[in-house]
């Protein structure tokens, strides 16, 4: 897929921008404070409902205006336009081919994006939140019903710590959390086998696409950290390139929830005194690494950005092959902090296939060395204005 024509209205610094786009490579640069990010940021709410800054709604209108409105035409595998409304203080508008959309789940990767921004070095270094969200993005839009179980179980979730207190300051009896153990177990248990079977099939992927980009100095490793007990469960083959519906597997995720009962009721005193429910998927981790090492306690700034953009373009291939349409790339300001080999190699990817929108401060940003692509489309921006550039 790539994205033809973005129309923006009243969207952050930008009143008003129609922008033409081609297949490749397009570049966007400018000075701190251009709106380079403003621009991918309409794209990732366009395509996916969400900002890839993991900003709120409210966050997008101008400081006075009340509505905004986006337009995006793509074209690929089928020619799709999402458009979204939206005033101040109310809920979204979408239509996709003129037909307006419910949920985010009956839309989301009919247009696939991958995005990548400089908080994505927190994919390496940051809380497990951060690690965890990236896993539910790519199985939101690969697997089928993972959006609706990620919602039950966190609806689950909220209402269980909200019993727990109201146990705590005694306003219930400890057997209330019976219905609320049940559903959480039994959801948890599908999220984290969902989970642990998408780590199965990534991990290999990862540690390829990493070593292409590290030149092979480093090997890379990727291991799903739950915090609900696994038993011991002959591993199941690879997952085959169609997409999986979560609640497949019904004899594994009972013999996880019985596992967790168990656990559960060896944890209920903490639970009482804390009111938060100690293990489930909220709590799961994923731990990189680099030579069988901690990449976040052993690896250089140079080391874990190139693992963080190793995971993004090995999300790319993954998406790629199970929706059987090329994403979308968004790269915000990712060629800074490489050394110049592993910039090359990064170059050389971006120079071919799926479509990237990528912001620089300044071209010289991208090595030279690696000679720009002759289709590439080159845009200056300054001050939310923006102008196809004169030097390239």
């Amino acid at each position: 897929m790539f994205l033809r024509e973005l129309h923006v209205r009243q969207f952050r610094g930008y009143d008003s921008l129609d922008l033409s786009l081609k297949a490749g490579p397009n570049l966007f640069v400018g000075p701190n404070g251009a709106g380079k990010s403003n621009l991918l940021e309409a794209v990732s709410v366009l395509a996916t409902g969400n900002s890839h800054r993991d900003a709120e709604s409210r966050q997008f209108f101008p400081w006075d205006k009340d509505a905004l409105f986006l337009r995006g035409e793509f074209e690929g595998e089928e020619s799709v336009v999402v458009e979204a409304r939206q005033e101040k203080g109310r809920p979204r508008q979408v239509k996709v081919n003129n037909a307006f959309q419910k949920r985010l789940r009956d839309w989301v990767g009919r247009v696939p994006v991958v995005t990548f921004s400089p908080e994505d070095l927190n994919l390496i270094k940051g809380d497990p939140s951060t690690r965890r969200r990236a896993l539910d993005d790519i199985l939101i839009q690969t697997s089928p019903g993972y959006a609706d179980l990620l919602q039950r179980y966190n609806k689950t979730l909220e209402e269980r710590n909200a019993a727990l207190r109201a146990i705590q300051e005694g306003k219930a009896s400890p057997s209330s959390l019976e219905p609320w153990d049940i559903s959480l177990l039994r959801e948890g248990a599908a999220l984290t086998l969902a989970r642990r079977d998408f780590v199965r099939a990534f991990a290999p992927k990862l540690a390829e696409r990493h070593g292409g980009l590290a030149s092979d100095k480093e090997t890379a490793g990727l291991a799903y950290k739950p915090s609900c007990t696994l038993p011991a469960i002959p591993e199941r083959s690879s997952p085959s390139p169609s997409r999986k519906d979560p609640g497949e597997g019904k004899g594994e995720s009972a013999e996880v929830a019985a596992a967790n009962r168990r656990r559960l009721q060896d944890l209920r005193d903490g639970e009482f005194a804390t009111g938060n429910t100690l293990i489930g998927p909220h709590r799961d981790d994923v731990e990189f690494s680099l030579n069988s090492r901690s990449a976040k306690a052993f690896g250089s700034q140079g080391q874990q950005r190139t693992l963080a953009i190793a995971f993004k373009f090995t999300e790319k291939d993954f998406l790629e092959e199970r929706l059987s349409r090329e994403p979308l790339c968004l790269l915000d300001d990712m060629l800074s902090e490489l050394d110049g080999g592993r910039r090359r190699n990064l170059q050389e990817i971006l120079s071919g296939g799926a479509q990237c929108l990528i912001t620089l401060t300044s071209l010289q940003d991208w090595d030279r060395s690696a000679a720009l692509p002759s289709e590439a489309n080159v845009f200056d921006l300054n001050e939310g204005r923006i102008a196809r550039s004169a030097a390239v």
